[in-house]
């Protein structure tokens, strides 16, 4: 499936949405990953997932459970029914993933890094300069850093080295294109459900006021 201009285009226009950031932090979708299996204890998403540092895994845990993904069920964590929507986009992206050679658990390791999942979804709207890739949840230095690191294993071009020339994604880039889909569908559903519309403003005649005639200054005293 082929991702529309438009639908890559708002994760520049929502940079700051809690979906994207939230799916980006360290080790939750390796975390989700798993929960769409099954559900799991504590200790089994510890081993699966490799989180050394139990403060980070109890955070990331906390984290998830307070955006409405995953919950806690008898001493297991399962997901919600919002979680369990993104599950068909998290079986496209380990489908990708088993495409690629050695650069595989590279690249698992930078889409784990703050930035790195927008600037792909971003770019499968088209070429896009470094300079129009502006995330306001993330530094102008990780964007870099970020771009350099998706440049060395393959994943974006730029047709010459001049800091105006703008980033594309290469065929294994592209490759990514039913798994950005999926991921943008399921971003975009998160961002109404978590940021609702305002809801309608309220039109007509301001109440009745009490006339003048029945009202009493404070403290005065009728039958005088």
């Amino acid at each position: 499936m082929k991702v529309s201009p438009d639908a890559a285009e708002v994760i520049l226009q929502e940079g700051r949405q809690r979906a994207l950031a939230q799916l980006e932090a360290r080790y939750a979708f390796r975390i989700l990953r798993y929960l769409c299996q099954e559900p799991r204890s504590y200790g089994e998403i510890r081993d699966l997932t490799g989180v050394a540092s139990t403060s980070t895994l109890s955070t990331r845990l906390g984290e998830l459970q307070a955006i409405g993904w995953i919950e806690r069920r008898h001493r297991r964590y399962a997901l919600t029914a919002q979680g369990a929507r993104l599950c068909p986009a998290v079986r496209r992206v380990l489908s990708w993933y088993a495409q690629l050679d050695h650069r595989a658990p590279l690249l698992g390791d930078t889409l784990q890094r703050s930035g790195s999942l927008g600037i792909i979804l971003a770019l499968h709207g088209g070429p896009k300069r470094a300079r129009d890739l502006t995330f306001p949840a993330v530094s102008r230095r990780s964007v870099m850093a970020r771009l350099r690191e998706l440049t060395d294993l393959g994943f974006l071009t730029r047709s010459s080295s001049s800091v105006t020339a703008p980033y594309e994604l290469t065929e294994d880039g592209r490759a990514f294109d039913p798994a950005a889909s999926a991921l943008l569908v399921w971003i975009n559903e998160q961002d109404a459900r978590l940021h609702p519309p305002a809801g309608p403003v309220v039109t007509g005649p301001p109440p009745e006021s009490t006339p003048a005639a029945s009202r009493r200054p404070r403290g005065s005293r009728s039958g005088r």
